[in-house]
């Protein structure tokens, strides 16, 4: 499962994400590097998850998409990081930066925090892998 509501992310873990990041007060160019963030909830200071990636497309666009499948590094590194992923769900707070610009996003606003919700996965059965 993977879902965007008013910018609040709610995954499973281990799945993979297109995002869609827009940017409303300007156009991205080609070369423009966006700032992924993943913080504990509550604690900005506590940053768990950080990433920096060029963007993808055309100088211009002022909505780009962005893939992070589990199989990337990003996303696996997300997923170790995360602690106790098949216990509960885990709630944290994200924001995208884009960077040459210094200027967020998608974060914290009068609307509050941003949501990262992780939820757990069944984990495999080592007799089925076997067989």
């Amino acid at each position: 499962m993977f879902q965007v509501i008013n910018k609040n992310i709610y995954v499973n873990h281990g799945d993979a994400m297109t995002l869609t990041i827009v940017n409303n007060t300007d156009a991205f160019e080609a070369g423009d590097h966006l700032k992924f963030s993943i913080c504990e909830k509550g604690n900005y200071n506590n940053t768990i998850f950080q990433h920096t990636f060029e963007i993808p497309g055309e100088s211009g666009d002022t909505a780009v998409q962005v893939d992070l499948e589990f199989q990337d590094t990003i996303m696996e590194n997300l997923w170790n990081a995360i602690e106790n992923p098949s216990s509960n769900e885990k709630i944290y707070y994200y924001e995208i930066e884009l960077v040459e610009h210094n200027a967020t996003l998608i974060g914290q606003d009068r609307n509050g925090a941003k949501l990262f919700t992780v939820y757990p996965e069944a984990q495999s059965n080592s007799q089925e892998e076997a067989e």
